[in-house]
């Protein structure tokens, strides 16, 4: 830890201890939270790396025994539970990417859209609009583009049209 996280008792001008006031005791000390932590929100590449590689390896290692051994049945069915859940840890790495600064871990970048992005059709720079979604003025809002009021009044053909167009598109992926 970097820095001392301030306490709920302060000294006044006379040295003698005062309670901090309610608002003030509630309130998280942001700026000293990040400080703090700030070693925890550097990236490590060699993570990146191996942890990517991984997902990588169990997607198209599952997928490649599931389609090409002849296995049994139940072992089939556990490639495809290793080959779905390295998919999705793989794919989550969009996230890590739309909040990289540009030129950060660019050869990581590049690897990631031939080996996941560009095969499962969800290149990085298709996600570049979710660091919007951050911003203070748009979080939760209207004008926030990653959710939808679904408990708003009048939303009901919104959730049939999101569900029936999940539906209609499992044909084709056959």
């Amino acid at each position: 830890m970097k820095a001392a996280l301030p306490t709920t008792k302060e000294a006044d001008a006379d040295g003698v201890g005062r309670a901090a006031s309610a608002a003030e005791s509630e309130a998280l000390p942001i700026p000293q939270l990040r400080q703090a932590l700030d070693d925890l929100f550097t990236p490590s590449p060699v993570r990146y790396w191996l942890d990517f590689l991984a997902s990588a390896l169990c997607f198209y290692g599952g997928f490649a025994l599931v389609v090409l051994a002849p296995l049994a049945l139940p072992l089939k069915l556990a490639a495809f539970a290793v080959s779905a859940l390295g998919l999705y840890r793989a794919a989550l790495f969009i996230h890590e990417l739309a909040h990289f600064p540009p030129g950060r871990m660019r050869a990581f970048r590049i690897a990631w859209n031939f080996c996941c992005g560009f095969p499962i059709l969800m290149p990085d720079f298709l996600y570049e609009s979710h660091v919007d979604h951050h911003r203070r003025t748009a979080y939760g809002t209207a004008d926030d583009g990653e959710y939808l009021p679904w408990g708003r009044p009048g939303s009901r053909p919104a959730i049939l049209m999101f569900v029936a167009s999940s539906l209609l598109a499992l044909p084709t992926g056959v």
